[in-house]
């Protein structure tokens, strides 16, 4: 299937330098020659779907990234946002369970050291304390 954008070419050649890549750059990592990519950003070739692929392999980002970029001069920042936001809650949510993982074990070696100097008063009040964790 062609794709026939004129504006494609013009966006292609803005997302490669935005990204400071070379058409060489390019040309080593989507395995589509110099003189192709120079054609298609020049509008002198039409874009096909094993283009649009190689090209979103390239430049590692999805087809669909690709796509919506070559429509628009711009990637889809909703979907990019969502993603950026996901990814930080990933890392709050290891860095919570981490710290979590931490005050337990803490939790573990004092309640073992109760045990061991056999006090048990603080041993009931420790007990009562870990019944109201959730």
């Amino acid at each position: 299937m062609k794709l026939i954008n004129h504006d494609w070419g013009f966006h292609l050649r803005l997302l490669r330098q935005h990204k400071g890549k070379t058409q060489e750059d390019i040309e080593h990592s989507s395995e589509i020659s110099q003189t192709c990519i120079t054609k298609l950003e020049n509008g002198k070739t039409r874009f096909q779907d094993y283009h649009l692929l190689k090209i979103a392999i390239g430049f590692d980002i999805p087809v669909s990234h690709l796509v919506y970029y070559l429509e628009n001069g711009k990637f889809d920042t909703s979907a990019a946002e969502i993603e950026a936001k996901q990814a930080a809650n990933l890392i709050e949510l290891k860095n919570v369970l981490s710290h979590s993982q931490g005050l337990i074990a803490q939790l573990e070696e004092n309640y073992e050291r109760l045990i061991k100097a056999g006090e048990k008063d603080k041993l009931s009040e420790f007990n009562d304390l870990l019944k109201h964790l959730p």
